[in-house]
C-alpha cells in the first residue's frame, strides 16, 4: 500500500472512532452524571395524617416570694419619759404569738394579740368603738373574755384586761388618776350621806343615797383596768417571726425608737396571671411553687386571693389577674425574701390526642393555613384548623381523614 493511501485510512478510521465516542458520550450516562443530577433533585416525599399524642400545656405564672410584712415594734409613750429595755424574753428566730410578752420596756410589757389592726388610743373603761370589739375578741380567743362583743368596754372587759395580765405574771395598767379620785370622791359622799341619817334610822331607798350608790358604781366602772395601746403589739393567730430584738439596758431614741422587728404574716407568693391562663388559677386551686433561679425543691400551694381584673404594668406586666399563693409548710421554707418563683397547676390536664400532620407539612399564604392533599400523583390545597402544636407535629381539628397522605416537600402537579 502505498504512502498517501494509509495515511488516508488512518484520518478516516480516526473520525469514525471521535463519532463514535461523541455518540456513545450522549447516549450512556456515567455515575457521576446520576450523582450531579440527584444532587440538584427535589424528590417527592409525603407523610400520613394519623393520631399523634400531644403534651397538655401547662399554663404558669411568674411572681416573688413574700414572707411577710416587716413591723417595727415602736412603744408610745408621754413625752419625757425614758424608754429602756428592762426584759426580752424572746430572742431573733423565735416566734411570739398571741397572749405573750414581746418584751418589757421601762418596767411595763408589751404584748401580742390576734388584732385586724393596731391600737390607735389608748382603751379606757366607758370608750366604745370597732377597736374595742376587736379587743373583746382577742380576748375572747385567749380565753380571757366571755361576754358578748359589742363595742362598749364595760367593767367585764375590764376584768377580761385585769385577767390576761395576770396570766402574764404582770401587773395590771393602773386607771388614771382622774378616775380613781371621782371614785374616791363618790365613796366618800355616799359614806357621809350614809352617816348623817343614821346606823339606827338607815333609810336605803333615800333619793340621796340611792343616787350616790349610782354614782359610786359608775365611777368604779370607769376607775377599771384601762388597756394603753404602748403595750399592745399586732400579732397574727400563728405568731410573728422575732426578726431582730435589743437587749436588755438598750435605750430607745428617737434614732433607735424600734425595740424589735417582726415578720407579720405567713409566707405567700404574689403573681401576675394573663387572662388566658386564668381559669387554672382560681380561688382555692392547688399549684407547686418553683423558683426560677436554681434547683430549690418546688412547694405545693393554695391561691388564697385573687384581684380584679388588672390593666397591664410598666415593668412588662401582661394585663391579667393579680394572684396570692398561701404556701402549704411555711414553716420549711426553702425560699428567699423576694425570690422569683413559677407557679403551675399542682394538677396537669391530661395528654390530648387528635389527627396530626407534620408542622413542615403545613403552609401558610392570605392568613390561611393549608396542606396539599395527595390523590393519585397530584395535590390539593386543603385549609385546615390547628390546635396546637407539639413535638413537631400540628394537630388539626378539619379538613382531613385519618390515612390520607399530605406532601410534605417536592413537586406534584395540583
Amino acid at each position: 500500500m502505498s504512502k498517501p493511501r494509509w495515511l488516508w485510512a488512518w484520518a478516516l478510521a480516526c473520525v469514525l472512532l471521535t463519532a463514535a465516542a461523541f455518540f456513545l458520550g450522549r447516549v450512556v450516562r456515567s455515575p457521576w452524571d446520576d450523582a450531579v443530577a440527584n444532587s440538584t433533585a427535589e424528590p417527592v416525599v409525603t407523610a400520613e395524617v394519623a393520631e399523634h399524642e400531644f403534651d397538655p400545656v401547662v399554663p404558669e405564672a411568674r411572681g416573688a416570694v413574700s414572707l411577710g410584712e416587716l413591723v417595727d415594734v415602736i412603744p408610745l409613750t408621754s413625752e419625757g419619759r425614758r424608754l429602756v429595755v428592762t426584759g426580752s424574753g424572746l430572742s431573733a428566730g423565735s416566734v411570739v404569738r398571741p397572749g405573750q410578752v414581746l418584751a418589757e420596756v421601762s418596767g411595763r410589757p408589751i404584748i401580742g394579740l390576734d388584732l385586724p389592726f393596731a391600737l390607735y388610743r389608748d382603751l379606757r373603761p366607758g370608750d366604745e368603738g370597732p377597736d374595742v370589739t376587736a379587743l373583746q375578741d382577742a380576748l375572747r380567743r385567749l380565753g380571757h373574755y366571755a361576754g358578748r362583743s359589742d363595742g362598749h368596754y364595760g367593767a367585764a372587759t375590764s376584768a377580761a384586761v385585769d385577767r390576761l395580765y395576770d396570766a402574764l405574771g404582770v401587773s395590771s395598767p393602773a386607771p388614771s388618776p382622774e378616775a380613781q379620785s371621782s371614785l374616791t370622791a363618790a365613796r366618800n359622799a355616799l359614806r357621809e350621806a350614809e352617816t348623817a341619817i343614821g346606823d339606827s334610822a338607815l333609810n336605803t331607798t333615800s333619793p340621796n343615797v340611792s343616787e350616790l350608790r349610782r354614782i359610786v358604781d359608775t365611777a368604779a366602772v370607769e376607775a377599771g383596768t384601762p388597756l394603753p395601746m404602748a403595750e399592745i403589739q399586732v400579732v397574727r393567730a400563728e405568731g410573728a417571726e422575732v426578726v431582730s430584738l435589743l437587749g436588755v439596758g438598750a435605750e430607745l431614741t428617737p434614732d433607735t425608737p424600734s425595740v424589735a422587728t417582726l415578720r407579720i404574716g405567713i409566707p405567700s407568693v404574689k403573681a401576675r396571671v394573663s387572662v388566658q391562663d386564668s381559669e387554672s388559677f382560681t380561688m382555692g386551686a392547688q399549684v407547686e411553687v418553683s423558683s426560677v433561679s436554681d434547683a430549690t425543691p418546688a412547694m405545693s400551694g393554695v391561691v388564697s386571693a385573687v384581684s380584679d381584673f388588672q390593666p397591664a404594668g410598666g415593668d412588662g406586666e401582661v394585663p391579667g389577674f393579680d394572684l396570692e399563693v398561701s404556701l402549704t409548710d411555711p414553716t420549711e421554707l426553702p425560699f428567699q425574701e423576694g425570690q422569683g418563683v413559677t407557679i403551675r397547676p399542682l394538677h396537669a390536664a391530661a395528654p390530648v390526642v387528635g389527627l396530626a400532620v407534620p408542622l413542615v407539612a403545613v403552609r401558610e399564604a392570605g392568613g390561611e393555613q393549608y396542606v396539599l392533599l395527595m390523590k393519585e400523583n397530584s395535590a390539593t390545597k386543603v385549609v385546615v384548623e390547628i390546635a396546637e402544636t407539639g413535638d413537631g407535629y400540628a394537630r388539626v381539628t378539619s379538613g382531613l381523614e385519618e390515612g390520607a397522605r399530605v406532601l410534605v416537600s417536592g413537586s406534584v402537579g395540583e
